[in-house]
Order: C-alpha cells, then sequence, then structure tokens
C-alpha cells in the first residue's frame, strides 16, 4: 500500500480541486496527461493553502519542486498561452491514481561532479606517470648501448693486458665502470689464461639490463590500459574498457 499523504496525491487532489472550483487558474488538458496553469500567481496561492507544508511559497519555488518529482514543461500548440507540465514517467493523470505513490522525489547526485573532477585528476596523473616511465626506458635503453659499447672496447684493450696491468689500468678507471673493471680483475686473476678477459660478466650486466627493460615496458602497458579505462569512464563509453582479471 501506498502513503495516503504522498505529494504526489496532494498535487492530485489540488489540480483536481482547482479543475473543478478554479478552472481559470489551472486545469488538466484535454487528453488528462498534462496540467495547464493559466495564472501563475494565483496557482502560487493555490499551492499555499491546497499543498501541506507549504508556507508562502514562491513561483520558482513551486517550479523548482515540480521538476524535483519528476515534472517538465510541454510545449502542445493548443496551450501555448499557458504554462503546461507533465510527469515523465506518465504516473500523473486524470482520474488514475494508481501511479501517484511512486511519483518520487529524485535523489540529488551531489557527488557526480567530484567523481569526474577525481577521474580527471587520476587520468592526469597516469599520463605523467606513463611520461616518466617512458623516460626512463628511454634513458635505459641508452644506458644499455654505452655499457655495451665501453664493455666491448674494455675486453678488446684487457686481451693484451696481463693481470698486473689490469689491476694497473683499473685503479685508474672512473667510477662509471667500477663493476665491469672489478669483474675484470677477478677474471683476469682466476682465469687459467690470466690475460683474456672473460665475457661473461659484460653478457650477465647485458641480461640484467634487458630484463629491467622488460619490467619497465610492462608497467607501461599496465598504466596505458589503466588511462584508457579512465578515459572511457570519462566519455561514458563503458564498452571500451578492458576487462583485467584479478
Amino acid at each position: 500500500m501506498g502513503d495516503k499523504n504522498s505529494w504526489g496525491r496532494e498535487l492530485y487532489g489540488t489540480i483536481k480541486q482547482l479543475h473543478k472550483c478554479a478552472n481559470e487558474v489551472a486545469c488538466w488538458s484535454e487528453d488528462g496527461r498534462m496540467i495547464v496553469i493559466k495564472n501563475s500567481a494565483e496557482f502560487t496561492r493555490s499551492y499555499g493553502r491546497y499543498m501541506p507544508g507549504t508556507n508562502d511559497p514562491k513561483w520558482e519555488s513551486i517550479v523548482k519542486q515540480l521538476n524535483n518529482y519528476g515534472f517538465k514543461r510541454a510545449h502542445p500548440n493548443q496551450y501555448d498561452q499557458y504554462i503546461v507540465f507533465e510527469h515523465e514517467s506518465g504516473w500523473f493523470l486524470r482520474d488514475d491514481e494508481s501511479h501517484l505513490d511512486q511519483i518520487q522525489k529524485k535523489e540529488k547526485n551531489v557527488s557526480t561532479e567530484k567523481k569526474v573532477a577525481n577521474l580527471e585528476e587520476e587520468n592526469q596523473e597516469l599520463q605523467q606517470k606513463v611520461r616518466e616511465l617512458e623516460q626512463r626506458v628511454q634513458k635505459l635503453e641508452q644506458n644499455k648501448k654505452d655499457e655495451a659499447k665501453e664493455s666491448a672496447a674494455d675486453c678488446m684493450s684487457m686481451e693484451m693486458l696481463s693481470s698486473g696491468e689490469v689491476r694497473t689500468l683499473v685503479n685508474n678507471t672512473p667510477s662509471r665502470s667500477s663493476e665491469v673493471s672489478q669483474e675484470i680483475i677477478y677474471r683476469t686473476s682466476t682465469s687459467p689464461n690470466h690475460g683474456t678477459m672473460d665475457m661473461q660478466s659484460v653478457l650477465d650486466r647485458l641480461t640484467s639490463l634487458e630484463e629491467e627493460n622488460k619490467k619497465m615496458r610492462k608497467e607501461i602497458e599496465m598504466l596505458y590500459e589503466m588511462n584508457t579505462d579512465t578515459v572511457a569512464v570519462l566519455n561514458g563509453d563503458f564498452s571500451s574498457m578492458s576487462l583485467q582479471n584479478t
């Protein structure tokens, strides 16, 4: 059972009374689907008399309340000189009270704008992270190339040096290549050839750099997907969102 004192029923009773006793103020449309307000000033006074809980209402507040309960302006040709309202769901009908209790006040979604703003901010942060990761990957790739060239040059030089000469060279080597230099000392000191550079340390270092590079690229791909989903939400296009298993 619906609330017999619902706002929809109170408005229905008001329009019914005006249509019967003061149809020069407001009445039903011919098809019984719309409210026709012929005199907004008199309707405002009648609204204050007939609608419970209203005290000296203003016309603007009445229009706002009608909108909050799902009524919208209509513009039928035969009533173009009047103000006409109809319910968006078609529940407000003359001689039909079956749907009046379903006319409810719309809930305000005050957080929608805030959610959009948060998504836009998150989108910008993701784009910045993508740019930073791309720069890091580029730097890693360049470092890998530079280190490969320098390591190869070191190897060629070390093939002609004895272990004692290697130690002397390492002591004068800048700290940038300290890891490779220490590996060279160890290899030349323990190698049976004792003067031949072992390439394994260089290969290991290159492999490590390649693995780090792969991880960085995976992280960039994930951020791209997150960024795409965020843009899809902002555009209301949920069909384009990527599906990720948790």
